[in-house]
C-alpha cells in the first residue's frame, strides 16, 4: 500500500511553440497468468521512465495526452511538434548535466530515479520517497533503506533498467529492507560516449516525432483537408523547426563533451 504521503512524480510538460531547454502511457497487453504485480527489469513502464527510450509517437495521441492536438485548418502550427521537442530537450539536458557534474552516484541522482510501486498504477515516484538513501563508509558503496518489503522488487527492476545505473542492486543477508548499490569508478571515455549517445538518441526521437507530423500532412492533403502548396509549405517549416531545435541539442552536445575532457 503506497502511502498517501508520497508525491507523485510531474511529468507534465508545458506545451510552448518555441522551445529553448534542451512520459507516456504504457501499450496495454494482455494479462499473463501469474504476472507479477510490480515492474520487471524490461517493463515498459519501468523503461519509458527510466531510460526514456520508448518510442515517444506511441501513445502521445491518445485521451488525455499531454501534447496539444494537430489541427488541419491550422497546418502551420506546430505546438505538438514544439511540445514534443520540449519534452525529449527536457529529459536529454538533465542527463547532460548529471554527466557533467560528475555525481551520478550522489545521493540526489540516485534519490531522483523514477520508480512506479504497484504495476496496476502508472504513478511513479522519486526513490528517495520510497527509500533513506545512504552513502556506506568507504564510499564504494550506497545503501537505500527502503520503507517497505514491497518497494524491493519494483526499485531492483527500475535499477536494472537504468541507463545511469545499470546493475543489480544486492539484497544485504541481515536486512530485508537493504539494498546495495555499487558505486562505480568514472572513465572519462565512457562519460563521453554517454554524452553523445544521449543526444544523439534526442536528435532520433525528434526525428520520429518531425516524420509523424509529416505523415499527417500527408493525410490532410489526400482528404483534401489542405491543397499540395500548402501541404509541401507545411513539410517546409517543420523541417525549420526540427533543424533549428537540432542546433540546440548539438550546441549542448559540444558543450558537454568540451566540459568532459577537460
Amino acid at each position: 500500500m503506497i502511502s498517501s504521503t508520497l508525491r507523485p512524480q510531474n511529468n507534465t510538460t508545458t506545451a510552448a511553440a518555441t522551445i529553448r531547454p534542451f512520459s507516456h502511457s504504457t501499450t496495454l497487453q494482455k494479462k499473463k497468468k501469474n504476472e507479477p504485480k510490480y515492474p520487471t527489469a524490461d517493463s515498459p513502464a519501468v523503461v519509458s521512465r527510466t531510460s526514456h527510450t520508448a518510442d515517444e509517437a506511441d501513445t502521445d495521441d491518445l485521451p488525455g495526452s499531454k501534447h496539444p492536438k494537430p489541427d488541419p485548418t491550422d497546418p502551420l502550427n506546430f505546438a505538438d511538434v514544439a511540445s514534443r521537442f520540449a519534452s525529449l530537450s527536457s529529459h536529454h539536458t538533465e542527463i547532460l548535466k548529471k554527466l557533467q557534474s560528475g555525481d551520478r552516484f550522489s545521493p540526489d541522482a540516485i534519490g531522483a530515479l523514477a520508480i512506479q510501486p504497484d504495476r496496476k498504477d502508472p504513478t511513479t515516484y522519486p526513490l528517495r520517497e520510497l527509500a533513506e538513501i545512504v552513502p556506506r563508509p568507504g564510499g564504494r558503496t550506497v545503501s537505500l533503506l527502503l520503507h517497505d518489503k514491497d518497494y524491493v522488487k519494483p526499485v531492483m527492476a527500475a535499477v536494472q533498467a537504468s541507463p545511469d545505473f545499470n546493475q543489480q542492486p544486492q539484497r544485504d543477508p541481515d536486512n530485508e529492507l537493504e539494498l546495495v548499490l555499487k558505486v562505480e569508478a568514472t572513465n572519462k571515455e565512457v562519460v563521453v560516449r554517454r554524452a553523445k549517445d544521449a543526444a544523439q538518441a534526442c536528435r532520433d526521437k525528434m526525428r520520429v516525432a518531425t516524420e509523424k507530423r509529416k505523415k499527417l500532412h500527408a493525410k490532410w492533403e489526400k482528404e483534401k483537408s489542405i491543397v499540395p502548396d500548402l501541404k509541401r509549405r507545411a513539410d517546409k517549416e517543420l523541417q525549420k523547426v526540427q533543424d533549428k531545435e537540432m542546433k540546440v541539442v548539438d550546441a549542448a552536445e559540444q558543450q558537454a563533451v568540451k566540459k568532459l575532457q577537460a
